[in-house]
């Protein structure tokens, strides 16, 4: 995609726009699933152009997708590769019996593509070929030779369950759809053992919730599908690594150095060096890794410099010997040096479900790596950032299995429910979308496109989904149960309509399934009484947390929670503390006697009491120095402030400013501007400094209540304040 010329491909390439790697990943992907979609009909883009071109709405858009095939084609020959979309297409041509074997049979197999029909056939050349549908015999004008359910043949398709209102339900949420089957379960005393009932999750966000509702109430269960790698601790911990190799950002660091295994990696005071992250970015407010490593080693900033935050110059200092790493070495040799530095005192033992997950993830990365390290993808000479995006991407498309733990009941995907026997079956997600399964919105092929070009449709979607459901009904007609349940609301609370296949039934029970999958939902919530999930006494005894940096030494603890019997009471109060105890004793209890802070990084811009800080700082600066405090000059008061402001921004952000930054720089320099007209205006009208940041203090209670006057003017022919 890189190499191709947009001027070129017109109709799919738009000449506008930044062509850029990242581009190029993206758009690269949407033609390899376009091509793997036209797989399922045996065709390449090339195939679409010369057999079906009346057909297409945007032919030239589909001749140039189709010219692009051909350069990756020509590109992948030349390396010695094979494409796996025209390899499995050529498939069929070359297959052969395996010896000793003649029979071959299929068995419920609702929706074959056509190279699975057309290997099928070249092997019933020389094999005996059975083809198993689940259908009394009577039922066969239903389905074609292959066994697939005609479209036409099920429009009509009814579903009768023997009880209705027990077995069709309407939840509001995933959680109420997780609720649903465990009372049916507990309220049934005809319900079987936990070994003969199956559960069915067409949709996938309801997993965790009916995984954790069983689990609450006692019974086991296993997801057999496959686990995303990218799920696992390990792809997040490279992903944040491969983000921060490519795009080296404030965001990127704070997001990796958070991950867990990174911060055992970088420090061995984890909650010291989160500490001091949240306080050097809300004093400094980094825009880029490499503008923070300045910062710490810039000498401008006063007491504010590396000493000021041990951790977080430690941290900065190892990451960016890391990356230093992945600009020397190759992208492989470089991750293999940080995964063995950061996983060098880890043990597994074999058995433990999570070690054993643990050592699948890391033989996918290997293997991708494997795959970077491997002559063809040499041959592109990426750089390092470009192969750290290939490789994060690449670790997203895997997956791994994972072993039952123990026995319990499987949850089923909706293409699995035919092949499980379990009498009691309770079908979730029977919502569109889920079942039947639908694409909306494809920008290049369309439904109708789809069916013209012989692929998985809507319609034969809806037969197969109605085939399956019939099978889950009658397989239990006579013996068991088939519930089917359908939610209301999404995990975000979005609306969901029910299936369409729930409204199959006579005109005479329609209304009555339309009420009730439209209807409203009953939920009972639980009357808990109030109570406080957190201590709010610390327990006597219990000293400050003592940490401890690599060599043993003692660290002080910021921002540590400390026992009653180890803070004493304040003996001095500012007047903003003690109005911060009127407004709320609690709250100045933990802020300023305890020291909690609110901790986090997301600080992107001055805050009021930042930009007043700035202001104050270079008043009392101007108030300190005589021939500003006489200058009645507005435009060389503005400047001289303006100047100041500009020069506490770059000593504290930095030269490159981010643009809230400069916002604020922009709004700190008009106020200052304002202030010396109306300084200058009071100078001309006898108005002179007589004192600054004079400190008052009184005592109220035992405790010392101290304050501070900014300013004091005073006139100089009469003498008033």
């Amino acid at each position: 995609m890189l190499a191709a010329d947009p001027s070129a491909f017109p109709a799919f390439l738009c000449s506008g726009g930044a062509h850029d790697f990242t581009w190029a990943l993206q758009t690269g992907d949407i033609l390899q699933q376009l091509r793997a979609d036209l797989v399922e009909g045996g065709l390449l883009l090339r195939d679409v152009v010369r057999l079906h071109a009346a057909d297409l709405e945007e032919l030239e858009r589909w001749r140039d997708m189709a010219a692009l095939e051909e350069h990756y084609l020509a590109q992948l020959h030349g390396l010695g590769l094979l494409d796996p979309h025209a390899a499995r297409i050529g498939h069929a041509d070359r297959i052969e019996a395996p010896p000793n074997v003649t029979r071959l049979v299929v068995a419920c197999a609702p929706d074959l593509s056509l190279p699975a029909t057309q290997t099928i056939e070249r092997l019933g050349a020389d094999l005996h070929v059975d083809i198993l549908v689940a259908a009394p015999a009577d039922h066969a004008a239903l389905f074609d030779m292959w066994g697939r359910p005609l479209p036409e043949a099920w429009q009509a398709v009814r579903f009768d369950p023997d009880d209705p209102q027990e077995d069709l339900v309407l939840a509001g949420s995933p959680q109420g759809q997780c609720q649903a089957v465990i009372d049916r379960i507990a309220t049934d005393p005809s319900m079987p053992a936990p070994d003969d009932i199956a559960i069915g999750v067409p949709d996938p966000s309801v997993i965790p919730f009916m995984l954790s509702t069983l689990a609450d109430n006692g019974i086991e269960a296993f997801d057999p599908s496959d686990k995303p790698l990218r799920d696992h601790s390990l792809c997040h911990l490279l992903v944040l690594l491969c983000g921060l190799v490519t795009e080296r950002s404030y965001r990127t660091f704070s997001r990796f150095i958070r991950h867990p295994d990174a911060l055992q990696y970088l420090t061995r005071v984890p909650s010291q060096l989160l500490v001091e992250l949240d306080e050097f970015q809300h004093t400094f407010l980094p825009l880029t890794f490499d503008s923070m490593s300045a910062r710490l080693h810039d000498e401008r900033g006063g007491t504010l410099n590396a000493a000021s935050f041990p951790a977080v110059h430690a941290a900065v200092a190892a990451t960016a010997a890391l990356l230093h790493g992945f600009e020397q070495q190759p992208f492989a040799e470089a991750m293999r040096t940080f995964l063995q530095a950061c996983f060098d005192a880890r043990t597994l033992e074999a058995g433990q479900a999570q070690d054993d997950e643990f050592s699948q993830a890391a033989r996918l990365v290997d293997a991708a790596l494997h795959e970077i390290e491997s002559a063809p993808f040499t041959s592109f000479r990426l750089s390092s950032a470009q192969t750290a995006q290939l490789f994060a991407k690449r670790l997203g498309e895997q997956s791994y299995h994972r072993e039952r733990a123990a026995e319990g009941i499987d949850l089923l995907g909706w293409l699995e429910l035919v092949w499980t026997d379990a009498p009691c079956l309770f079908v979730t997600g029977m919502n569109e979308g889920q079942v039947p399964d639908s694409r909306i919105g494809d920008s290049f092929m369309p439904d109708s496109l789809r069916s013209r070009l012989g692929l998985t449709c809507d319609a034969t979607r809806l037969a197969r989904d109605t085939f399956l459901m019939r099978i889950c009904i009658e397989s239990r007609r006579r013996a068991g149960r088939a519930c089917f349940i359908a939610g209301k609301t999404s995990t975000e609370g979005d609306p969901l309509k029910p299936s369409r296949l729930l409204f199959r039934c006579s005109d005479a029970d329609l209304p009555r399934r339309a009420a009730l999958f439209f209807g409203d939902v009953e939920t009972s919530r639980p009357m808990l009484p109030a109570s406080i999930t957190f201590r709010l006494t610390p327990p006597a005894g219990v000293s400050a947390v003592e940490q401890r940096d690599m060599e043993g030494e003692a660290v002080p603890s910021r921002g540590a929670c400390r026992s009653l019997s180890t803070v004493p009471l304040p003996a001095k109060l500012s007047v903003t503390a003690f109005s911060s105890y009127l407004a709320c004793p609690f709250r100045f209890y933990l802020s300023n006697i305890l020291g909690m802070q609110e901790a986090d990084d997301s600080k992107r811009d001055l805050d009021a009491l930042d930009f007043g800080s700035i202001v104050h700082e270079l008043l009392e600066d101007m108030a300190g120095r005589p021939e500003l405090v006489t200058c009645s000059d507005p435009e060389r008061l503005a400047a001289y402030l303006v100047a100041g402001a500009r020069t506490l921004f770059e000593q504290r952000f930095g030269g490159e400013l981010a643009a809230p930054l400069l916002v604020s720089l922009d709004a700190d320099c008009e106020r200052l501007k304002a202030v010396a007209r109306v300084q200058t205006a009071l100078i001309d009208e006898g108005w002179e400094i007589s004192a600054n940041e004079q400190k008052l203090q009184m005592e109220i209670g035992g405790i010392v209540v101290r304050g501070k006057l900014d300013r004091i003017d005073r006139h100089k022919s009469t003498g008033r304040l």
